[in-house]
């Protein structure tokens, strides 16, 4: 069991991470860049350290200023959640080497006890952010929450990672589809390396061939990047981000 864990990630990854830790009772330390000032996610930290610029080469991809962090919040572990450093052996060697344990993919494969509960309700808010915008003295012509939901929940899925860690410490990727429709996960994946063309497959198996649905939901995690969004879109998909 870990002291303090400094989690080396940002946004979603981060909160769900800090949420873990915070159910077992142990100590964190979270990062945050510029832009990242004030972020939701921050409030959940035992402590919080501000580590540069927003460019994630100056903040969250900098080995020394995490490395720093770790030293100065006298840290006995790194969580670097997925994406960024997660898959960096040299940052995982350097964690070890400043006598902490890396938890994520290294080649030990050492991982914390972190089993993170995913939510499947979509916001009002989530959804609005997609919805058409009334021009300014026009009468009310978009639709309602309830409105949307019950025309169109039948084309929607929504997905989302959550991490779970086997009796033997081994770290766990879990994708699971949403179908808003029925309210049902009607795919549930799981891997030890989750990458774009892994979570690609995943939504093939889901969307097949038939076409009956039409929208995707997903949040900004960093595995979501433009080339698989532009992949997701070819399925026949509309990408919906959600707005962290």
């Amino acid at each position: 069991m870990f002291n303090k864990v400094v989690v080396a990630n940002r946004g979603a990854v981060a909160a769900r991470v800090l949420r873990a830790l915070n159910a077992m009772g142990i100590k964190s330390a979270a990062v945050y860049s510029e832009a990242d000032y004030g972020a939701p996610y921050l409030e959940m930290a035992s402590e919080a350290y501000a580590i540069g610029a927003a460019p994630a080469r100056d903040s969250y991809l900098n080995q020394d200023v995490l490395l720093d962090v770790l030293k100065r919040a006298g840290a006995d572990g790194v969580h670097p959640g997925y994406g960024f450093l997660a898959e960096n052996a040299g940052f995982a060697q350097r964690v070890e080497d400043a006598g902490a344990r890396f938890i994520g993919p290294s080649r030990q494969w050492i991982a914390n006890e972190l089993l993170i509960k995913l939510g499947t309700r979509v916001s009002p808010c989530t959804v609005g952010k997609y919805m058409p915008k009334r021009p300014p003295g026009q009468p009310r012509g978009d639709q309602r929450w309830a409105t949307f939901l019950r025309n169109h929940a039948r084309v929607i899925l929504a997905c989302d990672f959550f991490v779970a860690v086997t009796a033997t410490f081994r770290l766990l990727y879990v994708f699971v589809v949403i179908e808003h429709g029925r309210r049902q996960l009607p795919h549930v994946g799981v891997t030890n390396h989750p990458t774009a063309d892994w979570t690609l497959q995943q939504l093939r198996e889901v969307v097949g061939d038939e076409g009956t649905h039409r929208s995707l939901i997903h949040d900004r995690d960093s595995i979501f990047a433009r080339h698989l969004d532009n992949s997701i879109r070819a399925l026949g998909l509309k990408v919906l981000r959600t707005p962290f």
